[in-house]
Protein backbone atom coordinates (compact mmCIF):
# COMPACT_ATOMS: atom_id res chain seq x y z
CA UNK A 1 0.00 0.00 0.00
CA UNK A 2 3.10 2.56 0.64
CA UNK A 3 4.15 1.76 -2.29
CA UNK A 4 1.07 2.70 -4.35
CA UNK A 5 0.76 5.94 -2.30
CA UNK A 6 4.50 6.30 -3.75
CA UNK A 7 3.55 6.00 -6.85
CA UNK A 8 0.50 8.16 -6.68
CA UNK A 9 2.33 10.89 -5.24
CA UNK A 10 5.49 10.55 -7.80
CA UNK A 11 2.85 10.63 -10.77
CA UNK A 12 1.44 13.76 -9.39
CA UNK A 13 4.58 15.69 -9.63
CA UNK A 14 5.20 14.85 -12.99
CA UNK A 15 1.88 15.84 -14.36
CA UNK A 16 2.67 19.18 -12.76
CA UNK A 17 6.01 19.39 -14.09
CA UNK A 18 4.70 18.54 -17.69
CA UNK A 19 2.29 20.59 -17.75
CA UNK A 20 2.60 23.29 -20.95
CA UNK A 21 4.70 26.68 -20.53
CA UNK A 22 6.41 24.91 -17.12
CA UNK A 23 3.19 25.54 -14.80
CA UNK A 24 0.61 23.73 -13.37
CA UNK A 25 -2.68 22.81 -15.01
CA UNK A 26 -5.63 25.41 -15.01
CA UNK A 27 -8.79 24.74 -15.19
CA UNK A 28 -10.66 26.29 -17.96
CA UNK A 29 -13.96 28.27 -17.76
CA UNK A 30 -17.36 25.91 -17.49
CA UNK A 31 -17.99 24.52 -20.45
CA UNK A 32 -21.18 25.78 -22.39
CA UNK A 33 -21.85 24.87 -25.51
CA UNK A 34 -23.84 27.44 -27.38
CA UNK A 35 -26.46 27.21 -29.79
CA UNK A 36 -25.40 25.81 -33.61
CA UNK A 37 -21.97 25.57 -32.31
CA UNK A 38 -19.26 22.86 -33.89
CA UNK A 39 -16.12 21.32 -32.23
CA UNK A 40 -14.20 24.27 -34.28
CA UNK A 41 -15.88 27.28 -32.44
CA UNK A 42 -15.44 25.05 -29.30
CA UNK A 43 -11.81 24.68 -29.83
CA UNK A 44 -11.52 29.02 -30.95
CA UNK A 45 -12.97 29.35 -27.65
CA UNK A 46 -10.61 27.90 -25.73
CA UNK A 47 -7.46 28.97 -28.01
CA UNK A 48 -4.43 28.80 -25.18
CA UNK A 49 -5.68 26.35 -23.13
CA UNK A 50 -4.85 22.42 -22.82
CA UNK A 51 -7.12 20.03 -24.61
CA UNK A 52 -7.62 16.25 -25.31
CA UNK A 53 -8.41 15.56 -29.00
CA UNK A 54 -9.80 12.30 -28.91
CA UNK A 55 -10.20 11.47 -32.74
CA UNK A 56 -12.06 9.15 -34.74
CA UNK A 57 -9.12 6.45 -34.99
CA UNK A 58 -9.26 6.51 -31.07
CA UNK A 59 -6.74 7.70 -31.13
CA UNK A 60 -6.12 10.62 -27.92
CA UNK A 61 -3.98 14.03 -28.37
CA UNK A 62 -3.34 16.43 -25.56
CA UNK A 63 -1.83 19.69 -25.74
CA UNK A 64 -2.29 23.29 -26.09
CA UNK A 65 -4.54 24.88 -28.72
CA UNK A 66 -2.52 27.49 -30.22
CA UNK A 67 -4.55 28.49 -33.66
CA UNK A 68 -7.61 26.97 -35.57
CA UNK A 69 -7.93 27.88 -39.05
CA UNK A 70 -11.71 27.19 -40.79
CA UNK A 71 -11.53 27.28 -44.99
CA UNK A 72 -9.69 26.53 -47.49
CA UNK A 73 -9.66 21.97 -47.68
CA UNK A 74 -11.74 22.24 -44.15
CA UNK A 75 -11.09 23.56 -40.63
CA UNK A 76 -7.60 22.20 -38.81
CA UNK A 77 -6.39 22.83 -35.22
CA UNK A 78 -2.93 23.26 -34.41
CA UNK A 79 -1.62 22.06 -31.07
CA UNK A 80 1.30 22.75 -29.54
CA UNK A 81 3.41 21.05 -26.53
CA UNK A 82 1.52 17.72 -27.08
CA UNK A 83 1.93 15.42 -23.90
CA UNK A 84 4.39 13.12 -23.93
CA UNK A 85 6.17 14.76 -27.00
CA UNK A 86 6.57 18.32 -25.96
CA UNK A 87 8.90 19.39 -28.51
CA UNK A 88 6.32 18.46 -30.95
CA UNK A 89 3.14 19.93 -32.61
CA UNK A 90 0.27 18.55 -34.48
CA UNK A 91 -1.92 19.72 -36.85
CA UNK A 92 -5.25 17.52 -36.81
CA UNK A 93 -8.32 18.10 -39.50
CA UNK A 94 -11.54 18.79 -37.16
CA UNK A 95 -13.30 16.31 -39.41
CA UNK A 96 -11.47 13.40 -37.57
CA UNK A 97 -12.13 14.57 -33.99
CA UNK A 98 -14.52 12.85 -32.04
CA UNK A 99 -14.36 14.64 -28.83
CA UNK A 100 -12.70 17.41 -27.03
CA UNK A 101 -12.03 16.85 -23.54
CA UNK A 102 -11.51 20.05 -21.76
CA UNK A 103 -10.76 20.74 -17.95
CA UNK A 104 -12.99 22.50 -16.04
CA UNK A 105 -11.85 22.19 -12.33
Amino acid sequence: MKICHSLFIAAAVCVSFLAPGGTTLRAADRLELQAGEGIAEVLTRHQGKSVKLILVSSQELMGTVTKVNVGGSGAVVHLSALSGAEFYDAVVRVEQINAVVIRTK
